[in-house]
């Protein structure tokens, strides 16, 4: 029991007053004169009992009358799952969630529109003078005052949303209407599915003057699986290279899902097939080799077939394919070996200077530079070196074994914030240790057998120890470096401890020295993911560099529906086009990045993973939870949900009580009334 009105309460105080008065008159008396006292004294014990009886009784009744009249007046009102009367002027928030998740299905109809529904008929039996919120995953602006109407049109007009949050993301947004007016009582309907995955009961958080009623919609028991991710093994795309794409599929339900039919699509053609079986609540990796046979941007998606969630059976990812890996060299000698792998090949557009004045002359940008044992080396190539990795692109530097230099190189590593060299070696000595776990030897060495003999080196430079962001690649028998990879925003620095001349060492001889030519190019500008989730398309980075030119015709477009939107556009710190989007992401999908009717990249986005757990907490298990996190101004809601609106109405009358304090009120008059009447007779006879 609770009141609408709990000022009124503060009347009860005045009850105090006819109980003073009554007080004082008993201390009151009045002269009676007698002719005959004999019999006085037994009159006056039986008459003095009576009458106090009689005062204190039509007291009481009296005080219980004025009593249930104030309480009438505060009117109070019983609450049932925290619904209270709508026949008081009262704020009520809709929260819907509106997830992917609402596409199951309820005795055949779809969630949402069971969802719907529901929330429309419980709005309908609601005072059209009430005051309403309506809150969604899709309207993530601060929510206005609506009326009943444009509340009833809002949830007509709702849909489920790609890019949604937990729950407790509605209810924060609830809050902040809530704490802005404490003077008044809210009523909240979360209608949700409560999908275990995104209720997150530890986060839920109400003010005082406010209710939450939990609507559970208990979707049917579905057998899900979907696919959770996609990638592939190489950062970087190349014309002609094989590539491996992998796909993650998980099951989500407690059976064994079999034949599931798997589809690569790859610039709407299909490129692969498979049928596959995923164990009970168990993830299977699923891999489709194929090559690129195409040039520029390359968009796809997978798709699966289940009887689960059909949201959740594509996945869609993108990459852009170089034509060829570009590659300045800057030697002023012993060329041969470099023009001998850089030369015109399947993989390389290469371009060989023997002055740095030549070079800077050539503007344009390329994935890799080379610089091969310059004579100088000052702080205007030192300048042109640091640009080059600002730009995300990869340095592979060769010193050369003069001391003069050494203050030069060290300038140049303490720029990049890596080790100094401290020494200056002259014994022979061979490598003895590649790290395999770097993507420079992962994907192009099996692994180092101990009979294999590695390249040595009669003089070379020491180091102090390895900073942060410096990975040593290659080590001596003494565990000192050979080649160190220092990463430099965005871009990657490698740097020998020696010279590759043919009088220092054989290196250029051995094997070892084709991944490390070859990936050092190809790793370049390799941060792109091939797909993203819709909630993280905040900003993101591309490979594409900036033009000033983009800052008024770039769009996105959607490679199946074809609608578009302008988004935000910056330059990264590498000088690459970074992308925000401002909430204007409404759906999965590959989206081209287009300026000028030309089509310069590709993005592509998925849905979050959540969103495809089957689990689904019962109210039992709710209540559980709310008992748990003392969430006591938190109820289930009790109605059953199907005949929500043909009670809606009558629910809400009955659980007011002031017209029955009102019947009790004129009772205990007229009671009062009958009392004195009667005793007034009996006391004349």
């Amino acid at each position: 029991m609770s009141f609408l009105y709990p000022g009124f309460l503060w009347a009860l105080f005045a009850l105090a007053v006819p109980i003073i008065i009554h007080i004082i008159n008993l201390r009151s008396y009045v002269t009676v004169y007698f002719s005959n006292v004999d019999f006085l004294t037994d009159i006056e014990k039986e008459a003095k009992s009576k009458v106090l009886l009689k005062k204190w009784l039509l007291l009481l009744i009296r005080l219980l009358a004025l009593a249930a009249m104030i309480i009438a007046f505060a009117v109070p009102v019983k609450r049932v799952g925290g619904l209270v009367s709508s026949t008081i002027n009262q704020k009520y928030i809709f929260c819907l969630d509106n997830s992917m998740s609402l596409t199951a299905n309820r005795n055949a109809v779809r969630l949402l529109d069971f969802a719907k529904n529901n929330a429309n008929q419980l709005a309908s039996s609601l005072n059209r003078s009430s005051q309403f919120y309506f809150i969604t995953h899709q309207n993530t602006s601060f929510s206005p005052e609506l009326t009943k109407d444009q509340l009833l049109s809002e949830i007509k007009k709702l849909e489920t949303a790609p890019k949604s949050g937990m729950i407790s993301d509605l209810l924060n947004r609830a809050q902040l209407i809530v704490q802005q007016d404490t003077t008044s009582q809210y009523q909240i309907f979360l209608f949700s599915d409560y999908q275990q995955s995104n209720t997150d009961f530890q986060e839920f958080k109400m003010a005082r003057n406010a209710f939450v009623n939990i609507v559970n919609l208990e979707p049917d028991k579905i057998n899900n699986v979907a696919i959770d991710c996609v990638w592939t093994d190489n950062p970087n795309h190349l014309f002609m290279q094989s590539e491996i794409l992998h796909i993650q599929l998980r099951n989500y339900s407690q059976q064994l899902m079999e034949n599931l039919q798997i589809n690569l699509f790859i610039n709407d053609s299909s490129r692969a097939y498979t049928v596959v079986s995923v164990n009970a609540n168990s993830s299977k990796k699923v891999s489709f080799p194929y090559k690129n046979t195409d040039k520029g941007i390359v968009k796809g998606h997978i798709s699966i077939k289940d009887d689960g969630f059909q949201f959740d059976n594509k996945a869609y990812f993108s990459y852009l394919v170089k034509p060829k890996i570009s590659v300045k060299v800057l030697a002023e000698k012993e060329q041969d070996w470099l023009l001998r792998f850089y030369g015109d090949t399947t993989y390389f557009r290469s371009s060989f200077y023997t002055t740095f004045s030549e070079m800077k002359a050539k503007s344009e940008i390329s994935d890799l530079l080379v610089i091969n044992e310059l004579q100088y080396f000052g702080f205007e190539e030192q300048e042109y070196l640091l640009e080059h990795l600002r730009t995300g692109n990869s340095v592979i530097f060769i010193p050369s074994m003069q001391n003069h230099l050494t203050t030069r190189y060290n300038s140049i590593l303490n720029e990049l914030g890596a080790s100094s060299i401290t020494a200056f070696d002259t014994s022979t000595k061979n490598i003895a240790y590649i790290d395999f776990e770097n993507p420079l030897f992962n994907s192009a060495l099996e692994k180092q057998h101990n009979y294999i003999q590695l390249p040595f080196a009669k003089k070379k430079f020491g180091f102090s120890a390895p900073q942060v962001n410096e990975r040593y690649l290659l080590r001596f028998t003494d565990k000192t470096v050979a080649l160190s990879e220092i990463k430099y925003k965005g871009g990657i620095f490698y740097f020998f401890s020696f010279s590759l001349s043919s009088e220092n060492s054989d290196f250029i001889n051995h094997p070892i020295i084709v991944p490390i030519l070859f990936n050092a190019g190809f790793l370049s500008n390799s941060a792109h993911a091939i797909s993203y989730r819709i909630d993280d398309g905040i900003n993101i980075k591309t490979p594409v560099l900036y033009e000033s030119s983009y800052q008024e015709n770039i769009i996105l477009r959607h490679a199946e529906s074809g609608e578009f939107f302008i988004p935000g556009i910056s330059s990264s710190f590498d000088n690459r086009l970074a992308i925000s989007f401002y909430n204007q992401l409404k759906d999965v999908g590959n989206y081209y990045v287009t300026s000028k009717n030309q089509d310069i990249f590709c993005l592509s986005f998925n849905y979050h993973p959540r969103e495809s757990d089957n689990i689904f907490l019962s109210n039992q298990k709710i209540e559980e939870q709310l008992a748990l996190n003392s969430l006591d101004n938190y109820g289930i809601f009790a109605s059953e949900l199907e005949k929500l609106g043909e009670n809606g109405a009558n629910e809400l009358i009955e659980k007011n009580f002031w017209h029955y304090f009102v019947i009790l009120t004129i009772l205990l008059l007229m009671l009062e009334m009958v009392l004195a009447r009667y005793w007034t007779r009996n006391q004349k006879l």
